[in-house]
């Protein structure tokens, strides 16, 4: 048993390490670094965490502006999705989900 799991470790360690070698994931990480460097849109998804805290307590309290929050959040909102550095991470974040998937939906399809 001792010897299964850790050959099981060792391959888990091997594909952890691939994945992280990929290039799928490397660009997905060199986007992430970007946005983090970047001080506007740092800033600007600050405030949009301030602001979806400021509409979950408007909803909380039933507050008559909730519908102005909720409008100006989502304008904020698009716009922070359309910088071109946010729009190639979420692209760059859904090929590593799709690529992380497919390797889940591998390894389930060959246990059966």
């Amino acid at each position: 048993m001792v010897k299964s799991v850790n050959n099981a470790r060792d391959i888990a360690l091997k594909l952890n390490k691939a994945i992280k070698e990929s290039d799928i994931y490397q660009e997905y990480l060199a986007y992430e670094q970007k946005i983090h460097e970047d001080e506007a849109l740092k800033k600007e998804e600050e405030a949009l965490k301030l602001m979806q805290q400021d509409i979950v307590n408007a909803t909380y309290h039933e507050d008559e502006h909730l519908e102005k929050l909720k409008a100006e959040y989502q304008k904020r909102m698009e716009a922070y999705e359309l910088h071109p550095l946010v729009v190639n991470y979420l692209a760059a974040k859904d090929s590593l989900n799709e690529y992380l998937q497919y390797i889940n939906q591998y390894i389930n399809g060959g246990i059966k």
